[in-house]
């Protein structure tokens, strides 16, 4: 329903307020978050998560939740977001890179 869709938007944009690099735009109302990143971590986390390019000219893109999405998904999301933006170490770097 939308509640869960909203709460996992909510979710999203707490989990990425401190990445640095992710500039979370406008206040999140409904199920969507629209956030600034650098085009190269854009390009990057749609290889895995599908999302579009709200504003190209600046780089800010839309994320948006529905009803089936979960905590684990955007907890996922938000990982790999960290780990894109440096804010996490690569896990599955090499050893010695």
């Amino acid at each position: 329903n939308a509640a869960q869709a909203n709460a996992m938007a909510q979710r999203l944009a707490r989990g990425v307020a401190d990445v640095p690099g992710v500039e979370v735009t406008d206040k999140v109302q409904a199920n969507a978050v629209f956030a600034v990143l650098d085009p190269e971590v854009t390009g990057t986390l749609q290889r895995d998560f599908p999302f579009y390019v709200w504003n190209q000219s600046v780089g800010q893109v839309r994320w948006m939740t529905s009803w089936a999405t979960t905590e684990k998904d955007v907890d996922a999301f938000v990982a790999r977001i960290r780990q894109v933006a440096g804010a996490a170490p690569v896990v599955d770097a090499p050893l010695g890179v």
